[in-house]
């Protein structure tokens, strides 16, 4: 569930649920207390659950330009070093200090991926693109090493809610009258149920065929 469903999901609860109107406004108080009790002790265990340490989360925003020291990149890359191997050390390290010695440069090419957002309220807010920003062919090009780093954090989810609920998903591909699926069918199906839910089917038709030729 996304950050606007939940939002919907608690003020549905609040309309049907819960008629703050009938009450005192010392009992909405009261009542809407409660309820940030309960949201917080649902962000706690959520962090508790959460697959990345504290290492990781603090120096995960050193990916953008703005923020990076040579610190942070190491330590991440000491976390996972299954994404950048010992022996790919000299070249991530030759990479990094060019990285820090043209930071001003990088700085400016950030801004290039600065996207403007509308609230629900009207307010426009500015936010970085960091993944578009790490797959510009000159960000590849001059630091690979980095770029693979980089984007192999980023893409990682911060809970297994996303996953749980794509995986949810097979129940309605593969069922008891529909078990004979061979696993190259299953998981196209799965790949069209989770890419193109959103589409509808003559569109999924046509960005098939268009993979296909």
């Amino acid at each position: 569930m996304n950050e606007n469903e939940l939002y919907k999901y608690f003020t549905w609860i609040f309309e049907t649920e819960i008629d703050l109107k009938s009450l005192s406004k010392q009992q909405a108080m009261k009542v809407m207390k409660y309820f940030q009790q309960f949201i917080l002790r649902i962000l706690r265990k959520l962090k508790e659950l959460m697959p990345f340490d504290d290492i990781v989360l603090s120096n995960i925003h050193g990916f953008d330009p703005l923020e990076s020291n040579r610190k942070n990149w190491i330590e991440i890359r000491d976390r996972f070093p299954n994404i950048v191997e010992n022996h790919e050390l000299p070249d991530f390290c030759d990479h990094l200090s060019n990285w820090m010695g043209d930071i001003k440069n990088l700085q400016e090419k950030r801004k290039q991926y600065i996207e403007q957002r509308k609230l629900p309220d009207g307010t426009i807010i500015e936010e970085f693109n960091v993944v578009n920003f790490y797959n510009d062919s000159q960000i590849k090009a001059a630091y690979p090493k980095l770029v693979r780093l980089a984007k192999a954090i980023l893409i990682l989810p911060h809970s297994g809610a996303a996953i749980a609920r794509a995986f949810s998903q097979l129940k309605s591909i593969c069922y008891d009258k529909r078990n004979k699926l061979s696993n190259e069918t299953l998981e196209s199906l799965f790949m069209i149920k989770v890419n193109y839910s959103d589409f509808d089917e003559a569109l999924i038709v046509n960005q098939l065929v268009k993979n296909y030729e």
